[in-house]
């Protein structure tokens, strides 16, 4: 039976009052620095690097765009408030976690924090969704982003996971801010998003003017599809393998992931997906425990798969839907049922 997300959330907190989730855990403000002082040292080494070894240089851009990942969904957690309390501090460090996607906190905050969480996987308004064909079929060039989409089988698809956060971050940002239904992203200061975002361009801009070509697509270019590919990874597989839903049930529009331990560790959690659809505003150190509750409590409606099986869904299944539990192609007819995917 699907449940709504607030009656969920406050039946597991009455059979637990151990979980806190809205503790705070201000020591992990540290890592911004570390991964500032990462940043600025590999681009650093890079451009040293490179006239002597254009490998080498390429293989320090590819630890480059792995920090920059990670970087990325510590801006996530951290625009979530469950480092330090959200304030112009924590918008300030937002802005330089997603500053490689050009992407505005203050966006964010809005398409992600409240869209999303409030509305994952209904048709026509969660902007990470395609949702049902009606509805997907009124937006522009739904041909062109249905063939590279993953699970599509053209060529573009398999372009699709390296561009897609970026693709997403200027859809909603130039498309859905301004002609989206205002009742949704009303939220959002415009003009702090377009001052953030611009400000994004012309920082890349004026770094390539700097270092040149060749060592900007070194120390931009290759983090910024990395970055796009590890976010993209776990975005995607997370809700577009789940059904869509009119009533926001995480344990029905919402999958989690097993992975690495490591990739767990410096993904900060982000394969624990349910658990923080559960609760955005709890720490990542706290979603394993909880993993085990909702597992036992919910042992036949909880979702989880390992990763390499969900990404292989994903680039074999379509992506809108024919019905709230049917992912279908317009194109091919070809349909897969997604109702019962990731259960025991």
């Amino acid at each position: 039976m699907i449940q709504d997300w607030s009656t969920l959330r406050n039946e597991v907190l009455k059979s637990h009052p151990e979980i806190a989730p809205t503790r705070r855990y201000p020591i992990q403000a540290l890592w911004f620095f570390v991964f500032c002082a990462l940043i600025v040292g590999l681009s650093t080494l890079v451009i040293q690097v490179l006239p002597q070894s254009g490998w080498l240089a390429f293989a320090l851009s590819l630890i480059l765009g792995a920090t920059y990942g990670s970087f990325a969904l510590y801006a996530h957690e951290l625009l979530h408030g469950s480092i330090l309390k959200n304030s112009w501090v924590t918008h300030v460090m937002g802005f330089f976690g997603f500053l490689v996607v050009g992407l505005s906190p203050e966006i964010w905050l809005t398409w992600h924090n409240r869209v999303h969480h409030f509305n994952t996987n209904k048709s026509g308004i969660d902007p990470d969704s395609f949702g049902l064909w009606e509805d997907f079929k009124k937006y522009p060039m739904i041909d062109f982003v249905l063939k590279r989409s993953p699970g599509s089988g053209h060529w573009l698809s398999w372009v699709y996971l390296p561009l897609n956060f970026s693709n997403q971050t200027i859809t909603v940002t130039w498309y859905l801010m301004w002609k989206g239904d205002p009742k949704y992203y009303f939220t959002a200061n415009k003009a702090l998003v377009v001052f953030e975002t611009l400000l994004t361009y012309v920082f890349w801009g004026a770094l390539l003017a700097w270092v040149g070509w060749k060592a900007w697509i070194l120390i931009y270019i290759v983090p910024l599809l990395m970055t796009n590919v590890i976010g993209s990874s776990y975005i995607l597989v997370q809700h577009l393998l789940c059904p869509l839903t009119d009533k926001n049930d995480p344990l029905e529009n919402t999958l989690g992931v097993t992975t690495l331990p490591f990739l767990d560790r410096i993904h900060f959690r982000f394969s624990h997906h349910v658990e923080h659809h559960f609760f955005p505003e709890m720490n990542h150190v706290e979603l394993p425990q909880l993993r085990k509750l909702l597992m036992a409590d919910y042992p036949n409606r909880y979702r989880c798969m390992s990763h390499l099986r969900a990404l292989t869904l994903l680039l074999t299944t379509p992506r809108v839907y024919q019905d709230q539990a049917t992912l279908w192609d317009p194109y091919s007819k070809k349909v897969f049922d997604v109702s019962a995917l990731g259960r025991s």
